[in-house]
């Protein structure tokens, strides 16, 4: 009885690693090693509500013109967007009252079927195109995808990602801020040439709170969070320096989040990644970072 069993054990092995080789094998065939970046002649344009006029943006190899941009992607956020946006300008036009500080805000509309992009154009008619560019993705990309195009897009010599349901407070810039000097040996605000031609990553991390968070939050609003996985993957990998520091986190009402059906996604997600790499169907291409 035992040698049966035995021998259905080794052939439905057998069959199961078959299985993931030729899964292993159609993800390297079907992959490409390094991304893709797909972008309409529409996506690398803004408009000035104002007048009108379409504007190139410029690329994040440009030399920097701003201390800071902040990258909001949005989808479907006509809700949300405007009480963060209020928080947002208020922090970052008092600081630069005080002084000389520059910045922009580029709000990602990834896609967005609501008024969303409404939402964000009458933002860029009241603060201007110098401080709030409004970049109109065709296709709904993902967070990860609006981000990229966003920081591509950018001319700060910092990058801030900043979520558009304003769960995290912008005061709390100031403690990301020192931890970035610290790292990168450079104030931004004072030497901004400098700190841009550094690589470093702050996370704004809400682990301090895990106890009480978990008890406010879902189980999977805790764990959901396969784009931060990735780049921090990326970062260790080409030895970029990250540092964690706690900012003060709350529930936003109107997460798209389905519990069950997003939790079931992120952890193919994830999976997959992790697949992706451990097989070499995707790469990470180790270089410098440039300036043209």
């Amino acid at each position: 009885m035992d040698l049966p069993i035995k021998l259905l054990f080794f052939y439905l092995s057998a069959v199961i690693f078959a299985l993931f080789l030729a899964f292993c094998i159609l993800l390297i065939a079907t992959t490409n090693e390094y991304p893709m970046i797909v972008r309409s002649k529409k996506e690398k344009e803004f408009i000035d509500p104002v007048t009108g006029d379409v504007v190139l943006f410029p690329s994040i190899n440009d030399e920097s013109s701003v201390q800071l941009s902040v990258v909001v992607p949005a989808y479907n956020e006509e809700e949300r967007l405007s009480p963060m946006l209020e928080e947002c300008v208020k922090f970052l036009e008092t600081r630069s009252e005080q002084s000389e500080f520059t910045y922009e805000i580029i709000i990602v509309s990834d896609g967005s079927t609501d008024d969303t992009l409404k939402v964000a154009n009458m933002w860029c008619e009241q603060l201007g195109t110098n401080k709030l560019r409004v970049l109109e993705l065709e296709t709904n990309r993902g967070k990860g995808g609006a981000v990229r195009l966003g920081v591509q897009s950018a001319r700060g010599a910092v990058i801030l990602f900043a979520d558009a349901d304003g769960a995290t407070k912008f005061p709390d810039l100031t403690k990301l801020e020192k931890s970035l000097s610290e790292l990168i040996g450079v104030d931004y605000r004072k030497g901004p040439k400098e700190a841009s031609e550094k690589l470093a990553i702050i996370v704004g991390s809400r682990a301090h709170l895990e106890k009480e968070a978990v008890a406010k939050r879902s189980f999977f609003r805790t764990i959901l969070m396969a784009f931060d996985v990735e780049l921090l993957y990326i970062a260790q990998t080409l030895n970029i320096p990250v540092a964690e520091i706690a900012v003060n986190w709350t529930e936003i009402e109107g997460s798209k989040l389905t519990p069950f059906w997003s939790a079931l996604q992120m952890g193919k997600d994830l999976g997959l990644i992790w697949l992706r790499y451990l097989i070499g169907a995707w790469k990470i291409k180790d270089q410098k970072f440039k300036k043209e």
